[in-house]
């Protein structure tokens, strides 16, 4: 059930023409909480600079971005703030195009703002393939269209603005992050040839990869064995991989499951063992053996 958390008390509006600090909310949606909590910090350390009040910032939480609009509506009819702030992040999940509830929130706070005649600020953004600012992730498409957001480590980050530096690109431009020869987006099987040449190259100076199978799905793979068996829940594990159902992730379970069987079977069993000698004389265990 969606809810929002609202104090039980908030003082009225002052009337117009009072010398006070504006009063404002601040709404966000829960969803991708970790980035859409960095613009939030944003916002109040900017209500810091212009000496507004924390207690005149009162924060607000809904479940998602298509949530605002409604709540938003609800705090400005009570005529307790002079400005509400809309925070949220929508992405493409599959079933419906983020686009659409964009335009729909946003459409939405104009409406609210034209009739309540109370300020509305959107920051609700939709993301581009890349966000390197801390947190920096990557918005990345998988099978049907469904796109999730995976964080990026440091020094990923690092080694996205080097190779943008190094081609003469900006961040923001439409043209695809990695591109084939016609510079189109980069498919599977472009990347699959990428990984097989410079395993070809990598083959004489070090034989063993020759004897591997080694393929994009490998290594994705192996990053997926490799979170699960560092204790990552599997419900992460599944986000990360982009699969639908849990049933498909539960097959790292499994494989995680047989290579712990092997190694039990691979190690030796319980050896028998001397028994312990005593340490009380002969002498003495038969003069108590004899009471």
């Amino acid at each position: 059930m969606n809810q929002i958390s609202m104090p039980s008390r908030i003082p009225r509006r002052p009337a117009p023409g009072r010398n006070v600090a504006p009063r404002v909310a601040v709404i966000a949606s829960a969803w991708h909480r970790e980035i859409v909590a960095s613009g939030t910090a944003a916002i109040v350390a900017e209500f810091d600079r212009s000496d507004i009040p924390r207690e005149h910032v009162q924060h607000f939480e809904v479940p998602g971005a298509f949530e605002i609009p409604l709540h938003v509506r609800r705090l400005a009819q009570s005529g307790r703030y002079d400005a509400i702030i809309a925070c949220g992040l929508v992405v493409n999940g599959g079933i419906y195009r983020h686009e659409f509830v964009a335009a729909a929130v946003i459409d939405a706070l104009m409406r609210v703002q034209l009739e309540v005649d109370t300020p509305v600020i959107s920051a609700v953004l939709t993301p581009r393939d890349f966000h390197l600012e801390p947190p920096p992730f990557v918005c990345v498409r998988g099978k049907g269209r469904r796109e999730r957001l995976c964080p990026l480590l440091p020094q990923s980050a690092r080694l996205v603005r080097q190779f943008l530096s190094a081609e003469g690109r900006q961040l923001n431009e439409q043209l695809p992050f990695l591109q084939n020869g016609r510079g189109g987006r980069l498919g599977r099987h472009g990347a699959r040839y990428i990984l097989l040449k410079y395993l070809r190259r990598a083959t004489p100076t070090m034989p063993t990869l020759a004897r591997r199978r080694i393929s994009p799905h490998s290594m994705r793979h192996t990053k997926a064995m490799h979170l699960l068996q560092s204790g990552v829940p599997l419900v992460m594990v599944k986000d990360f991989l982009g699969h639908v159902d849990m049933k498909s992730t539960e097959v790292y379970v499994q494989a995680d499951l047989e290579m712990k069987r092997k190694a039990l079977d691979s190690a030796n069993g319980p050896q028998p063992t001397q028994a312990p000698t005593p340490l009380l004389s002969s002498s003495l265990i038969e003069w108590l053996e004899a009471l």
